[in-house]
């Protein structure tokens, strides 16, 4: 059986692709009292809403749960085992004074939280909290140390030993028995973006635990399952994967309609996204799972290519990808979709005898 090398990174960046907020909401004009500048991501805490949380505060180990007026802060969830755990004086429904001398000020929250955890890990890994039990109580200073990692290179993520770092970490615990594997196995995929030959072994696992059983019948699974289910049997060769690659894709043939995929069912309607009826974020990923799987030998019928090809080229450089049953070129807030439909048009151009001159 015919294999190729591995691209290494391609994992990473496709789960970037996939996860990231995205950029393109850059252009959103700041409003409110609180912030200054344009919006960086597609979304951000809203400040007319009483109550919303950051629901992971990276590696110190709480939730924060932002409150008005815009934005006081308060302990969210306090995780079992977390640098903050260890002080024994976190404690859910805290006030947090400030973290670092900083309130939230101007920017959306998020940003200058990870500032605040940037500069610690290039530091000495040391983070200050000063907590009110009461809004009338006095302040208490807590230090929590987080791991040094070191600053990031001018060219981050490659060439960068603190990226590497991270990278590493999180392959490690994904290779863990019973880590989470990411929304619909995407974390395999990242598995296999790391280009190492010891973090085969969960992907592996992962694949051939799969055969005999009955494939996903939701987009978001079928596409974000589907795509390293691919890769890993292009990077091995292993037979093991070809029958399992086949059952998905007759699973994806059954349940396409008028050229996409609904988010669960045949013909659901999509109640958020806007449109009704085809869910486009989802169904991308789908789209470029058949491409892969049409270049591993898997059965893909030729009609389901062009109507699945025919719905989608149309989005692709046309302002963004719409999430529901909608037009292009209402917006450009990516939130990732645009990214996945770009690895769909490439996936489709390979397969063509023009390739980069073909018309994806």
């Amino acid at each position: 059986m015919k294999t190729r090398p591995v691209k290494w990174g391609i994992g990473y960046v496709l789960c970037f692709a996939a996860f990231c907020g995205g950029l393109g909401a850059a252009q959103e004009k700041a409003s409110g009292s609180f912030y200054k500048e344009p919006a960086l991501f597609s979304s951000r805490p809203a400040e007319d809403k009483s109550s919303q949380m950051v629901g992971r505060f990276g590696p110190v180990g709480i939730g924060i749960e932002l409150v008005q007026p815009v934005f006081v802060m308060k302990v969210g969830k306090v995780e079992e085992g977390s640098p903050a755990a260890a002080t024994g004086k976190f404690v859910t429904g805290q006030i947090i004074e400030s973290i670092n001398g900083q309130s939230l000020k101007d920017i959306d929250p998020r940003i200058q939280l990870g500032g605040i955890i940037t500069a610690a890990e290039a530091g000495d890994g040391v983070i200050r909290f000063l907590l009110k039990d009461k809004a009338d109580a006095p302040a208490q200073e807590v230090v929590v140390k987080i791991p040094v990692l070191g600053a990031y290179s001018p060219t981050w993520p490659l060439n960068c030993p603190k990226s590497d770092k991270i990278v590493r970490d999180f392959a490690d615990y994904l290779a863990k028995e019973h880590s989470e594997k990411g929304f619909g196995q995407i974390g395999m995929l990242f598995l296999l973006g790391t280009g190492e030959e010891k973090d085969l072994a969960p992907v592996k696992s992962w694949v051939h635990g799969m055969v005999g059983k009955k494939s996903p019948t939701y987009a978001w699974h079928l596409g974000y399952g589907g795509i390293p289910l691919c890769e890993y049997y292009l990077r091995t060769g292993d037979p093991v994967a070809l029958p399992v690659i086949q059952t998905w894709v007759d699973s994806a043939v059954k349940s396409e309609f008028m050229g996409g995929w609904s988010q669960k069912g045949k013909a659901a309607a999509v109640g958020y996204g806007g449109g009704g009826g085809l869910h486009n974020a989802a169904g991308t990923a789908v789209v470029t799972f058949l491409m892969l799987a049409k270049e591993c030998g898997a059965n893909v019928p030729e009609r389901t290519l062009l109507d699945v090809l025919t719905q989608y080229f149309p989005f692709a450089g046309r302002g963004n990808n719409p999430y529901g049953d909608n037009k292009p070129e209402a917006g450009f807030v990516d939130n990732g979709k645009n990214g996945n439909l770009s690895f769909a048009m490439a996936a489709a151009a390979a397969l063509t005898p023009d390739g980069e001159k073909s018309v994806y």
